[in-house]
């Protein structure tokens, strides 16, 4: 559901021509872990033109629980490299570049700094998440009934419920005339183009 980016501009009668400041990107672990260069060369080059594009005119955050998901995919492939089990993904820059285990342990160390580098901020909001309420559990019902990956995946299912319930909450009463889910492979170049008319 949230594949890449949620774009939110609340009150903007006009959209595209608007500006973009008080705009806020919530970036999902899969988008930042291309922008910091970590995937294949033709997904880091999309992500990285999209951060760059972007970059002093809105505001790049994530929130807490996709940076422990970002922290997760790290830690996974060093455990992939210490048990010679590798999965269907790889995180290529360390592939490419023969990071060594103590190369991996070094860079997951540094990812907080890497961040405040390219000011992405860390949302710490996850605390007001109620899995309990009925709002939270019926939403995700429906993520879960109208998105068939979602049955196998209770993890990817409760980071992107959570995601969807900060947001609605963060919003709280506002009108918003734009919540664009940005599908990276296939609408990167149309919306960019949008956002530049």
């Amino acid at each position: 559901m949230i594949s890449t980016a949620i774009y939110l501009q609340p009150s903007n009668t006009n959209i595209y021509s608007g500006n973009l400041k008080n705009v806020t990107l919530y970036l999902d672990a899969p988008l930042v872990l291309r922008i910091l260069g970590l995937c294949s060369e033709a997904e880091n080059r999309k992500a990285k033109q999209f951060y760059d594009l972007l970059k002093g005119k809105v505001t790049f955050k994530m929130f807490q629980h996709s940076f422990k998901e970002l922290c997760t995919i790290i830690k996974a492939y060093e455990k992939s490299r210490i048990t010679h089990e590798r999965g269907k993904r790889t995180l290529k820059f360390f592939d490419i570049n023969r990071y060594s285990i103590t190369d991996v342990k070094r860079y997951y160390s540094q990812i907080p700094q890497k961040l405040k580098f390219l000011d992405i901020v860390v949302e710490s909001v996850d605390s007001v998440i109620d899995r309990t309420s009925n709002e939270y559990i019926t939403l995700r019902k429906n993520i879960k009934d109208k998105i068939s990956s979602y049955q196998d995946n209770d993890v990817a299912l409760q980071v992107d419920t959570d995601s969807l319930f900060l947001m609605k909450q963060l919003r709280g009463e506002k009108i918003v005339t734009a919540i664009i889910l940005i599908v990276f492979l296939y609408s990167f170049c149309h919306f960019i183009n949008l956002l530049l008319l």
